[in-house]
């Protein structure tokens, strides 16, 4: 009889560590990553190609893939591809590049706020990052 109530305890000790991820905390982390890799890859601990590939990374760890972020993705190691190779100023790569993620997720809110609107499930714009952050 002790094992039944041994296994719920371990079953809520293991709920209780790993506590579910929120929409809101997953936008959080995401904005906190950015500030943190902009902030090392501005003080030369990365290079821009290298800040790009964790941002994508963890992107997709936290948000999954999808069509619009990975055309961001793509686009924004282009631009810092040319700017390493000389092809583009380093300040209008980093612009661009920024526009860039920033466009995609507006697009990615609107359509989440649009999806959200049909189908009556409340906030899913909460599941798409806020393009706000700073870069």
């Amino acid at each position: 009889m002790r094992i039944p109530y041994l296994m719920l305890g371990l079953c809520l000790a293991g709920c209780a560590a790993n506590p579910p991820t929120t929409p809101g905390s997953r936008s959080s982390t995401w904005a906190d990553y950015r500030v943190q890799v902009a902030s090392a890859r501005d003080s030369g601990a990365l290079t821009p190609l290298q800040a790009e590939d964790k941002l994508e990374m963890k992107y997709r760890d936290l948000y999954g893939e999808d069509s619009t972020m990975e055309g961001a993705f793509a686009y924004r190691r282009e631009l810092y591809t040319q700017a390493e190779a000389g092809n583009l100023p380093a300040a209008e790569a980093k612009a661009l590049a920024k526009a860039r993620l920033d466009d995609a997720l507006v697009q990615q809110r609107a359509a989440a706020t649009a999806a959200q609107q049909d189908s009556g499930i409340p906030d899913l714009a909460t599941l798409v990052p806020d393009p706000a952050e700073p870069e």
